[in-house]
C-alpha cells in the first residue's frame, strides 16, 4: 500500500531494487520473498539483529547527571516530558499544559517502547505509587467582576539546559513568559522555581498560579496545604498568601520567583 506523503524511505524507487545481490536485483521476486516471510514468521522466527535488540536492557537511570525522554505517558499525555534525577526523585511535565503531572521515587523509567516499539505505547513510571500533582491547567486569570479563574491556553518555548545538565522549561503564556524549573529536594521531594517575564507587551490580565488541586485541600500552615492524595505543597519565600478560587490560587509578579517544595 502507498501513502502520499507518508516520510518513509521508498524500497522500490521507480519500480527498481536497490539492492542487487538479492535474487538478482529483481524487484517484483524481492517483492514477493518478503511477503512470504511475513505471511510465515511463526516458522522463521525473528531476525537475529531484531532478536538482540529486543533482548537489550533499555532502563534508563541517572548516575552522574539528569536525564531526559520526551515519550507518551500515561497521567501525562502525548507530550510527556519525564526527567530522572540521580537523587531518585523524577517527575513528568506536560509540555502541552505547562503541567507539572507526576513525580515518583527509585527507579525511573523503561525507554523500550519509546525507542524500539513502532507504535510507541504510553510508558509509566518504574514506580507503583507515582504521586499525581497537577491534572489541569496550572495558569489562570481571573474573570470580571465575580474573580473567577479562567485557564490561560500555554505554548511551550522549548527547554534550556543548565551546567549542571537540569531543564527550564520556557512556555508562553497569554502576555507572559515562563521559566519553570524543578530539582529534588533536600528531603526527598521536588522543588520548584517559576519564573514570570513580560513578552515586552503591555500586560492588561494578571496572571495566577494553581498551587494544588484536590476535593478535600487543607491548609495546615500560611503558606502550605495537603491535598487528600497525601500530596503537600509549601511555597518558600512568599510575601503573599493564596486565595481560594474554586481552587487554592496565587497570583505570580513578574521578574520574581515562586518557588514550591512538592512532599508526598
Amino acid at each position: 500500500q502507498i501513502k502520499n506523503r507518508t516520510r518513509m524511505p521508498s524500497f522500490f524507487p521507480e519500480g527498481k531494487s536497490q539492492v542487487l545481490q538479492i535474487l538478482g536485483g529483481d524487484a517484483s521476486k524481492q517483492i514477493a520473498a518478503m511477503w512470504d516471510y511475513l505471511e510465515h514468521d511463526d516458522l522463521f522466527g525473528m531476525p537475529d539483529k531484531i532478536a538482540a535488540e529486543r533482548a537489550k536492557n533499555y532502563q534508563l537511570t541517572p548516575l552522574d547527571h539528569p536525564l531526559m525522554l520526551r515519550t507518551f505517558m500515561n497521567g501525562v499525555g502525548m507530550h510527556a516530558i519525564a526527567v530522572g534525577f540521580p537523587a531518585g526523585v523524577h517527575f513528568a511535565v506536560d509540555a502541552r499544559q505547562a503541567r507539572l503531572a507526576i513525580g515518583w521515587r527509585k527507579n525511573f523509567v523503561d525507554a523500550r517502547s519509546t525507542w524500539f516499539e513502532r507504535f510507541s505505547p504510553p510508558i509509566d513510571p518504574l514506580a507503583p505509587d507515582a504521586q499525581p500533582i497537577c491534572e489541569g491547567p496550572s495558569f489562570y486569570t481571573m474573570d470580571p467582576p465575580e474573580g473567577v479563574p479562567v485557564a490561560v491556553p500555554t505554548q511551550f518555548l522549548g527547554y534550556q539546559l543548565g551546567g549542571d545538565r537540569v531543564p527550564t522549561f520556557r512556555y508562553r503564556c497569554g502576555e507572559y513568559l515562563i521559566e519553570d524549573r524543578i530539582v529534588p529536594a533536600d528531603d526527598g521531594g521536588l522543588r520548584r522555581r517559576i519564573h514570570l517575564l513580560s513578552d515586552g507587551n503591555y500586560v492588561s490580565d494578571e496572571l495566577w498560579f494553581r498551587v494544588i488541586e484536590g476535593s478535600q485541600v487543607t491548609q495546615e500552615t500560611k503558606l502550605q496545604f495537603r491535598s487528600e492524595s497525601g500530596l503537600s505543597v509549601q511555597l518558600l519565600k512568599s510575601d503573599q498568601t493564596p486565595e481560594y478560587r474554586t481552587q487554592w490560587m496565587i497570583p505570580l509578579k513578574i521578574s520574581e520567583d515562586l518557588e514550591l517544595i512538592y512532599q508526598w
